[in-house]
């Protein structure tokens, strides 16, 4: 992967982590995009700056955290009870829900 794609891939990342989290959907943050609370409330308050700094390091900042198992049923189109699983949390999640899950 070539340093500029990393840093593309990084900063739209980060970004649409901030924009989750600066219109209160904290949680639908943490689901789809793996935030830890730790680094969500590091990415509500970094500036622009630091945000850019960090897509820049040279370290992917997204860590997939699915199995290779659900990865490859999701690749073929099955539908394996734990893919889902999947799908029923970011259901849980939905734009417009809130933080809370409740429409």
């Amino acid at each position: 992967m070539q340093e500029r794609d990393l840093f593309t891939l990084n900063l739209a990342y980060l970004t649409v982590a901030r924009e989750l989290l600066a219109t209160g959907e904290r949680r639908r943050a943490q689901v789809l995009l793996g935030l830890s609370d730790a680094f969500a409330d590091w990415v509500e308050r970094a500036s622009l700056e630091s945000l850019v700094g960090l897509a820049r390091s040279g370290l992917l900042c997204y860590q997939p955290r699915l199995s290779e198992r659900v990865l490859r049923e999701a690749t073929r189109g099955g539908e394996d009870p734990t893919l889902l699983g999947y799908h029923a949390a970011l259901a849980t999640v939905a734009p417009g829900r809130g933080d809370d899950g409740a429409g």
